[in-house]
C-alpha cells in the first residue's frame, strides 16, 4: 500500500472522535476507507478532514505521517492556509451553479415523463374503447 492511510484509532485520534463513533460513521457509510490485507478499516487523513472539517487538528496527526506533509507541502486539509477562503467561495458558487443546472434539468426530465404518462394513459384508454367496441 503506498497511501499513508490512518488506522480506525489514529483516524478517530486525528479528529478528536472515539473509535466506536468513527467505527459508526464507516459502517454507515459516511466516510470512506479501504481495509488492508487483514481486513482492518484504514482511512485516508483528506477523507477526515472532508468529513470533519471543524475537528482536524494537524498536530493530532501521527507523526509518522506530519513529516512526510511537511516535507511535501500537502497537510489533508487547505483549511489552515490563508487563501483557501477565496477558492472554497468560488468552489461554493460553482457548485450552487451546477446544483441550479441539475434541478432545471430534473425539471425538463418529470415534465417529459408526465407528459409521456399522459400519452400512455390515453393509448390505453383509446385501446380499451377499441376492446369494448369488438365485444359488443
Amino acid at each position: 500500500m503506498s497511501k499513508r492511510l490512518l488506522s480506525l484509532q489514529e483516524a478517530a485520534d486525528y479528529v478528536g472522535l472515539s473509535k466506536a463513533t468513527l467505527h459508526r460513521a464507516v459502517k454507515a457509510g459516511e466516510i470512506a476507507y479501504e481495509l488492508d490485507r487483514r481486513k482492518r478499516y484504514k482511512i485516508e487523513p483528506s477523507e477526515m478532514a472532508r468529513a470533519y472539517p471543524d475537528d482536524v487538528d494537524n498536530d493530532r496527526l501521527p507523526e509518522r505521517m506530519r513529516d512526510t506533509a511537511k516535507q511535501k507541502g500537502t497537510f489533508p486539509t487547505a483549511y489552515s492556509e490563508p487563501d483557501a477562503l477565496p477558492l472554497l467561495r468560488q468552489e461554493l458558487a460553482f457548485l450552487k451553479e451546477k446544483i441550479g443546472d441539475m434541478r432545471v434539468y430534473h425539471d425538463r426530465e418529470r415534465s417529459q415523463m408526465a407528459a409521456e404518462i399522459d400519452n400512455l394513459r390515453e393509448r390505453l384508454e383509446h385501446a380499451d374503447e377499441q376492446r369494448g367496441a369488438y365485444t359488443r
